[in-house]
């Protein structure tokens, strides 16, 4: 309870910057000491909504699981000064902040239990963005299977290499600006290599 009553007044102390990396069934944080904090998602209750922080409008998700909770917001001084703002719920202490685009994907995830079937290709070029170096080759190949089953259904057996890589555009425009997208496309390929041969001569 007294969790609750804290994330509802604003707290004057300032919320923490630290960098979010996501796996197949957990959330890692950053330390302050340079290494990672895991946070297990099994089971866990997930919340989101608007909120303030320093009088300025706020993205606001909560992750509780049985062990602790974890608040990510969005850049409080990227957020609008407005009468709204006011009346919002505030944020406690201990909110992480995170970059607007990695916050709509990681809250993305939490928020639907995970999973990366039936997800769009873009969608799983932005989670590899910010997922550890294993699940982004899991996401790579995951996205191999759905450019490959992309093609088929579009082209059918008369399909031709290049509509293959074509598919893939999304993670490599990622690729271009995140590493971890990078090792994706690697493994996209590596894998289309095997479902797509003809894509590669």
């Amino acid at each position: 309870m007294a969790n609750e009553a804290a994330a509802a007044v604003e707290v004057q102390a300032q919320p923490t910057r630290a960098l979010v990396e996501l796996d197949a069934h957990s959330l890692y944080l950053s330390t302050s000491g340079g290494g990672w904090e895991e946070v297990c998602l099994e089971g866990a209750r997930v919340s989101s909504r608007d909120a303030s922080c320093s009088s300025r409008f706020v993205r606001h998700v909560v992750v509780r699981t049985a062990l602790r909770r974890v608040d990510l917001i969005t850049p409080p001084e990227r957020g609008s000064i407005a009468p709204r703002a006011a009346r919002l719920p505030g944020v406690p202490r201990w909110s992480i902040i995170i970059e607007p685009a990695v916050w709509e994907t990681v809250s993305g995830w939490v928020r639907s239990g995970g999973g990366l079937s039936g997800r769009t290709i873009l969608e799983l070029a932005r989670l590899a963005c910010v997922s550890t170096s294993q699940f982004a080759v899991a996401i790579g190949e995951c996205i191999a299977h759905v450019a490959a089953e992309m093609t088929w259904e579009r082209l059918g057996p008369m399909r031709g290499g290049g509509a293959f890589l074509q598919m893939l555009k999304p993670l490599e425009d990622a690729a271009r600006e995140s590493p971890r997208a990078g090792e994706a496309l690697v493994a996209a390929q590596s894998r289309g290599a095997v479902l797509e041969p003809y894509a590669f001569l």
